[in-house]
């Protein structure tokens, strides 16, 4: 098992993993202005192995009141085959005009 860790500068790429892979993205955000990333699509293909947790290491030193991390997420491939990987950031309370940003990711799970 190998970890795969993508950032933004994988957005709109196809990316490779092999079955039993895990995919680590990392995501920039700053939960108290209340756009929070979320998962739109995993294409049946990459289960949520971990809901997102913030990591701790990527708080600025020294933590800044209102300054912003990064969100983590960890899937895990499910079968070969194709699919996409989607997320977007906005405020859930506020609908999809909120929506500021946007991540995916073409998968293709080898044997």
């Amino acid at each position: 098992m190998s970890v795969l860790k993508l950032t933004e500068a994988e957005n709109g790429e196809t990316i490779h993993v092999r079955s039993g892979d895990v995919i680590e993205l990392r995501l920039p955000e700053n939960a108290t202005t209340g756009y929070r990333w979320e998962v739109t699509s995993e294409a049946g293909l990459v289960e949520e192995e971990v809901a997102a947790l913030p990591s701790i290491s990527d708080i600025p030193e020294p933590p800044v009141v209102g300054g912003g991390g990064l969100r983590v997420f960890r899937f895990r491939p499910r079968p070969v085959g194709v699919g996409r990987l989607e997320l977007k950031l906005w405020r859930p309370f506020e609908g999809e005009a909120s929506v500021t940003n946007r991540f995916s990711v073409e998968i293709t799970i080898l044997d």
